[in-house]
C-alpha cells in the first residue's frame, strides 16, 4: 500500500494504519499489506509522522474481490502450465 513494489504473498507484511500500540485494532479498514521495508519505516508511527502515503484507502473486500483474486491466480497457473508444454 505504500510503494509500488509487486509482492508475492510470502513477502507481504500487515501494517496497522493506527498502530496497535496506540489502540489500533486488527480490522479491514485499519490493516493494509506492506513490504517489509515500508512496514519497518512506518513502525509504530502514524502515517503523518513519516514520508509514506497510502496509495489507496483500505476497505472491506467484497465477495467479488475474492473471486477476482482467485481467477487471476487460476489464469496464472494455466499460463504457466501452457508455457511448459
Amino acid at each position: 500500500q505504500f510503494c509500488s513494489k509487486k509482492l508475492i504473498l510470502s513477502e507481504c507484511t500487515v501494517d496497522h494504519i493506527l498502530p496497535k500500540s496506540l489502540g489500533g485494532k486488527s480490522s479491514w479498514i485499519n490493516c493494509v499489506c506492506a513490504c517489509k521495508v515500508c512496514n519497518g519505516k512506518k513502525g509504530d508511527l502514524l502515517i503523518e509522522h513519516t514520508d509514506l502515503k497510502l496509495r489507496r484507502p483500505p476497505y472491506r473486500p467484497t465477495a467479488g474481490d475474492f473471486i477476482r483474486l482467485r481467477s487471476k491466480h487460476l489464469v496464472t497457473q494455466i499460463e504457466n502450465i501452457w508455457k511448459d508444454l
